[in-house]
């Protein structure tokens, strides 16, 4: 789990450590060093026995942020509640902080909207309730393009549906479908299970007459899609 810039294809801001109040640089300075043996649990464990505190808690979870394997841990969703809980407790005593404290916390506060795709990326559907906290909180609207984009999971993709979060107008207006764009963010497991739940998806076209295939921006991915049914360009005019 080497230190990661939070580069989240899905946040619209700066990397985090782009930030340059000073906040940044502390958080950097003080999350512990993370080595693969440690889990979600045992982080949770290190935080609750008073061994973390949130800035490192939150420098911790900052250079994790794309550790696949972090983020399905179970409990994942539950220990970024409890941080984002802590967080808050933090921020309601800012006055009684030192200055290099607030700037840290200033900085966790504006970097909780970056929580949002590793949230959705989990099967834990409590973790797509507080995404969608975190996205309203921040004032980003969410939709279903963004779900996939985020690289969010069938689970949470299918419960925003039911909730009635819509697919993104632009993409309608397009003709854009959800196999389309989970080929173009190369959301893998979507596109798995988009395609299990409708084959016919692998060859629909967009209004321009674009299929799926098209939007791929990965070699693996154009196998892939192949493999599993998608029609080969030069059968497409016969």
């Amino acid at each position: 789990m080497g230190r990661l810039l939070l580069l989240l294809v899905f946040c619209l801001g700066q990397p985090v450590w782009a930030d340059t109040s000073g906040g940044a640089e502390m958080v950097e300075t003080q999350a512990p060093k993370v080595t693969s043996v440690d889990s979600v649990a045992l982080v949770s464990k290190r935080f609750e026995a008073g061994e973390l505190t949130v800035i490192e808690l939150g420098g911790l979870l900052q250079d994790n942020v794309n550790d696949e394997e972090f983020l399905l841990s179970p409990g994942f969703a539950r220990l970024v509640g409890v941080y984002v809980q802590s967080l808050a407790a933090q921020t309601e005593k800012f006055d009684q902080l030192s200055d290099d404290e607030q700037h840290a916390i200033e900085h966790l506060n504006r970097a909780k909207v970056n929580l949002v795709g590793p949230l959705m990326f989990g099967n834990d559907v409590g973790g797509c309730v507080m995404a969608k906290v975190l996205s309203d909180e921040a004032k980003r609207k969410l939709d279903l393009g963004k779900v996939i984009a985020y690289r969010g999971s069938p689970a949470c993709y299918q419960h925003f549906k039911q909730k009635g979060v819509p697919w993104p107008e632009s993409a309608k207006m397009s003709g854009i479908g959800p196999l389309h764009m989970a080929v173009k963010y190369n959301n893998r497991r979507m596109v798995t299970w988009l395609i299990q739940q409708n084959p016919d998806l692998l060859n629909r076209q967009d209004k321009e007459g674009r299929r799926p295939l098209l939007y791929s921006q990965d070699d693996a991915m154009v196998k892939f899609l192949l493999k599993h049914g998608a029609t080969p360009p030069e059968e497409w005019d016969k």
